[in-house]
């Protein structure tokens, strides 16, 4: 388990020699996981090494970015028209505040009207794919 101070969702373990780990990290990743293998047939993320490097920049640019608005900004960019679901996320996880308020139409516009339903429905189906391990996601 985890051992040390949280700051602001910023960790140090012992494990993995005093480096901060942003606990934000894991749980995006995991969502990032469950919306990509809910809209693509099950497929699991492509290239997850790449992903997570792509994230970690990210979170360590952006870190005041509670976890649940971006959890919602990634449920919104694979509610919106025109994307594709199957895009690699890599190419577009620094696209993520454009899609902090709502989903966004096929010109790139808010599209708010649908934004509080994709939120619930999201919140209300929480399946998550098991880990290898066994583990609860929410545990590092």
């Amino acid at each position: 388990m985890t051992k040390g101070k949280a700051n602001a969702g910023i960790l140090r373990s012992a494990q993995d020699g005093g480096r901060k780990v942003d606990a934000r990290h894991h749980r995006l990743m995991v969502e990032l996981d469950r919306m990509y293998r809910a809209h693509n047939d099950g497929l699991p993320l492509p290239n997850p090494g790449r992903v997570a490097k792509r994230l970690g920049q990210f979170l360590k640019a952006n870190p005041n970015w509670p976890v649940e608005w971006l959890r919602e900004a990634v449920w919104f960019r694979f509610a919106s028209s025109g994307v594709n679901t199957a895009e690699d996320p890599f190419l577009w996880i620094n696209k993520l505040p454009n899609y902090v308020k709502s989903p966004l139409d096929k010109w790139g516009k808010p599209m708010a009207a649908l934004a509080e339903t994709t939120a619930a429905y999201w919140e209300g189906h929480p399946f998550e794919p098991e880990r290898e391990d066994g583990r609860a996601w929410d545990t590092l």
